[in-house]
């Protein structure tokens, strides 16, 4: 008790009997707040005290960032639109090779004929590559002064990296010239670099889902409210309420809804055949979540916007009940947001995309398909070594954007958050965290027959001090 008199008097307080009885806080916050609140007061009570425990008690408002966001605009579009768009990305992805210590004596391909070197790189686009009937492959690349054909050997160490090969991308080539045959030595995808591993002193949570895919028959409504009850606290475990308690992020990686004529026959899977009810029923769940927690969503390809990367955020002539709710934040898919920054932490930067991409290369990448959906994380290993998230044309609707390229992975995400998949999944790779979110429906005719098993109700929640994530489950 004397101790505690002395370290108030030590700045300059008089502390009434009453308080010292009862205070159990932590003496310099608690100073600071009467500093704060009452720059000339002598002597503190219990009123203040009280008064410092109810603010203390309520969450600090959450910080959120939007890095890059796509924004539509209605100029028109024609094909220079899109040489320009690959041209700009060619050059990007060129930019970002050209610092690889792997790649030496770069030049262009129009001077890969003409030139003494023995041993050279180039940089180009895949134009495409095949098997030849003694097992070589032979790799058609191009840049913007001309095409290369180039062979990799069926012996060598690298025949094996031709199976994640896609047409479209951009690499680099070690290679050696003899005659007029060029044989590769090297294969450089742009990758990401190690990340540097961020270390934030607040104790908070952030919890990531995607696909509700309200207004279908089969999405899992008590589910979703199960999981909308916890984050208020009024279920789980001690343990888990205390997680919940934590929570200042909710990030929704698309799919809100199950959308109206995204498919044939989809109006006979439907409760909800009006989209304007199926956001008003997403609505009446996310004004239940508490407005200390920032909801930051992206659109997914059943939402209701054109299906074409980059889709804009959701619009407000469909989804208006939502974005019109004080804790929403609509960003673009994809986009770049940074939360939890402070004087004393710059904030993780989270990389939202929906995951159009994924079922073009699960189908057509050999060591894709061989584990299916079932990995989502090697997917997302799969396009952050492209640097790129719609590396091959035909994977996706893509419109060109006349500002940007958003769709190159330019800046290295601290999390890469993804869903449409239906899975849950969390890993790392090069200190990024890749992260499948689940989803809010039960499996569909349409799953069962592209092979799709989903992992519903899994949500993973990312602590910012720990950088660790837990997985519950709400379907249990």
């Amino acid at each position: 008790m004397n101790e505690l008199i002395s370290k108030f008097g030590e700045h300059g307080y008089l502390v009434s009997p009453d308080l010292i009885k009862s205070f159990k806080s932590n003496v310099d916050d608690f100073l600071s707040f009467v500093k704060t609140k009452y720059p000339s007061l002598d002597l503190v009570n219990t009123n203040i005290y009280k008064e410092y425990l109810n603010t203390a008690s309520k969450p600090n408002i959450p910080f959120v960032k939007i890095l890059k966001n796509y924004e539509l605009t209605n100029e028109s579009r024609d094909i220079n639109h899109f040489i320009s768009f690959y041209n700009s990305r060619f050059e990007k992805l060129k930019k970002i090779l050209q610092n690889r210590p792997e790649l030496s004596s770069i030049v262009s391909i129009n001077k890969a004929n003409s030139i003494n070197l023995t041993n050279f790189s180039v940089i180009g686009i895949v134009n495409e590559f095949h098997e030849t009937g003694s097992g070589n492959v032979i790799l058609d690349v191009e840049d913007q002064t001309g095409s290369l054909k180039v062979i990799v050997s069926k012996n060598g160490p690298l025949i094996n990296l031709t199976s994640e090969l896609v047409e479209d991308e951009v690499i680099g080539l070690n290679l050696t010239k003899n005659g007029r045959w060029f044989f590769v030595n090297n294969i450089v995808f742009p990758d990401v670099p190690q990340k540097p591993i961020k270390k934030c002193s607040e104790d908070i949570n952030a919890v990531f889902i995607s696909d509700t895919h309200a207004g279908s028959n089969i999405f899992l409504s008590d589910v979703f409210q199960k999981f909308i009850d916890w984050l208020n606290c009024k279920n789980g475990n001690d343990e888990q309420k205390n997680i919940a308690n934590k929570v200042r992020y909710l990030f929704f990686i698309g799919d809100l809804v199950d959308g109206v004529g995204v498919y044939p026959g989809q109006e006979e899977e439907l409760d909800i055949k009006d989209v304007y009810k199926q956001y008003e029923l997403v609505a009446s769940y996310l004004k239940q979540v508490p407005e200390h927690i920032k909801i930051i969503i992206c659109p997914g390809n059943h939402d209701a916007l054109r299906l074409a990367l980059p889709q804009q955020p959701l619009n407000n002539d469909y989804s208006a009940p939502i974005n019109s709710l004080p804790n929403v934040i609509s960003v673009s898919n994809p986009s770049y947001v940074n939360v939890g920054y402070s004087h004393s932490f710059e904030g993780y930067d989270v990389l939202m995309y929906h995951g159009n991409s994924f079922d073009f290369f699960v189908h057509n990448v050999p060591f894709l398909r061989k584990t299916g959906y079932e990995r989502p994380d090697l997917i997302m290993e799969f396009l952050l070594k492209k640097r790129h998230l719609c590396p091959t044309h035909g994977s996706t609707l893509i419109a060109p954007s006349l500002s940007d390229n958003h769709l190159i992975i330019d800046k290295i995400p601290d999390i890469f958050a993804t869903g449409h998949i239906h899975q849950s999944s969390v890993s790392q790779y090069k200190g990024v965290i890749t992260m499948n979110t689940s989803c809010f429906q039960a499996q569909s005719d349409f799953m069962k027959r592209v092979g799709v098993n989903p992992k519903p109700g899994r949500v993973p929640i990312f602590n910012f001090k720990t950088r660790k994530t837990k997985i519950l489950n709400f379907l249990n």
